[in-house]
């Protein structure tokens, strides 16, 4: 039997054990030996994060680094001596899952081309930027280093061949949706879990970051002219405009059919499948469009239908599963809402699209992807 090869990845976004179940995947194949690295701690947007540990039956060796100036992106590193050890572990490959721009993504090439180890960075900008030193540098550097690169989704690829980096080096591998932990509720999961929220249906759903570019406006304005239709409004998530709404339901008399909470990512399988409807009303802005849209698949496996806008990826990622609308068009959006709510059985047939599209989607299939392209990171020099 051949020796299995020797994968590290790096990445902040691994702190959070659900954001690990590519490689968790990857593991179960006796052909990898996966570790992985992440910080100790970091301060994420939503939340202060500690490293969640594996599952004991988990294959993956997590290792701990410390870091540093985690609340600002672009220049938070690793613990240089920590990851000067790590590195001394002779891996087959070095996986970076930061931007090649950021401080930390620059550490991680740095290290790999010092050591000699074939490096892949992961990017998910969708838009092409020109950034200011030292960022130019370390983006420049970290391009130049990387034997292979990856693309979170199709609109992210054309930016990097816009930026000059090679075609044939490039691939585009997805963010994926552990459908071991989403699926969708029972009736009487379903009935539990509202009671336990005080929610009633239908239900429409959001979750994500709360702020002006994720369409927090727009679904304010569209639901205050439905406030004569029966719905509740489960609003997952934190961010800039989470007082905005809060103080938008109690200043329209709709505080007792509005709730906003924030759950941990691994909360989120066990409330998400109450909706009956995900909106995703992302608005693309002159410095962001919409990279993915993680939460859809998420909904997917779920077995909630989708109505999103169609910003950036998004309509990639749906395709035929859902309801895709003009992102700033006000009156399209109340019109498809009010049908929604009217006849939120008629939704039945996008429930069992995305069910069925999710699997492209799902763990298991992207971690095949990852074999075929860690394989080939291996042998490139």
């Amino acid at each position: 039997m051949e020796r299995p090869l020797k994968v590290l990845s790096i990445g902040h976004s691994y702190v959070v054990g659900m954001n690990r179940s590519i490689l968790r995947e990857l593991a179960e194949d006796p052909l990898f030996d996966v570790t992985i690295a992440a910080p100790s701690l970091f301060n994420g947007s939503l939340r202060t994060i500690e490293l969640e540990p594996e599952p004991e039956t988990s294959k993956v060796k997590l290792i701990s680094l410390d870091a540093y100036f985690t609340n600002k992106m672009h220049i938070f590193s690793y613990d240089h001596f920590q990851l000067k050890g790590l590195f001394k572990q002779d891996f087959d490959l070095v996986h970076a899952w930061e931007e090649p721009y950021i401080f930390s993504g620059f550490q991680i090439a740095r290290m790999a081309h010092k050591t000699k180890t074939p490096y892949a960075f992961r990017t998910a900008q969708s838009l092409v930027k020109n950034y200011m030193y030292p960022f130019n540098y370390f983006e420049k550097k970290s391009f130049s280093w990387a034997s292979r690169w990856i693309a979170g989704g199709q609109l992210v690829f054309n930016s990097m061949l816009e930026k000059g980096l090679e075609k044939e080096k490039g691939k585009v591998l997805t963010l994926a949706v552990d459908t071991k932990a989403f699926k969708p509720f029972d009736d009487l999961e379903k009935k539990a879990t509202r009671d336990m929220h005080g929610l009633k249906g239908p239900v429409i759903g959001y979750l994500g970051r709360l702020s002006e570019e994720k369409g927090c406006d727009l679904f304010m304005e569209v639901l205050s002219q439905m406030k004569d239709l029966p719905w509740n409004f489960l609003v997952m998530g934190s961010g800039p405009y989470k007082d905005k709404i809060e103080k938008w339901a109690e200043s329209e008399g709709l505080a007792s059919r509005v709730k906003v909470r924030l759950f941990k990512h691994n909360e989120v399988p066990h409330v998400l499948p109450v909706c009956d409807l995900l909106i995703c009303p992302s608005q693309t802005r002159k410095f962001w469009k919409e990279q993915f849209g993680r939460m859809v698949v998420e909904a997917f496996a779920s077995g909630v239908p989708v109505m999103t806008s169609n910003s950036g990826e998004i309509p990639r990622v749906v395709g035929d599963a859902g309801v895709v609308l003009p992102e700033a068009s006000r009156d399209e959006w109340l019109k498809a809402l009010k049908a929604f709510v009217t006849r939120p059985e008629s939704y039945q047939e996008y429930r069992e699209k995305g069910l069925k599209r999710v699997h492209q989607f799902s763990a298991q299939a992207i971690a095949e992807q990852y074999k075929v392209f860690y394989k080939e990171l291996s042998e490139s020099k």
